[in-house]
């Protein structure tokens, strides 16, 4: 089990793009307020292989850009989710799962 429950700045983990985790397997938990971010071009399995990745509720989300893998993993989601990053000033947020970087 992986734990992000703290970040500095703007509260987001960003994978480095070489970072691959194939064999795990486990849980990642997101913590509140925080965004776990597999970025655009990443080698894959960033979030593990056939993992479960629990977003909670009260700011937290998972980010999926495009990867040189499918993304096998169950998102288990609560809340709402992140609430930063509105476009326009009155939208509701980005939501606990944000898909390819979409507004």
């Amino acid at each position: 089990m992986v734990n992000y429950e703290f970040a500095s700045g703007s509260r987001t983990y960003t994978f480095a793009n070489n970072a691959s985790s194939p064999g795990f397997s486990g849980s990642m938990n997101v913590g509140v307020g925080v965004r776990l971010h597999a970025n655009t071009g990443n080698d894959g399995f960033n979030f593990g292989n056939g993992s479960q990745v629990n977003v909670t509720n009260l700011g937290a989300q998972a980010w999926i850009d495009s990867s040189t893998t499918n993304y096998d993993q169950s998102f288990i989601i609560a809340g709402n989710g992140w609430t930063g990053d509105t476009v326009p000033d009155d939208a509701p947020g980005l939501g606990a799962l944000r898909l390819f970087n979409t507004r």
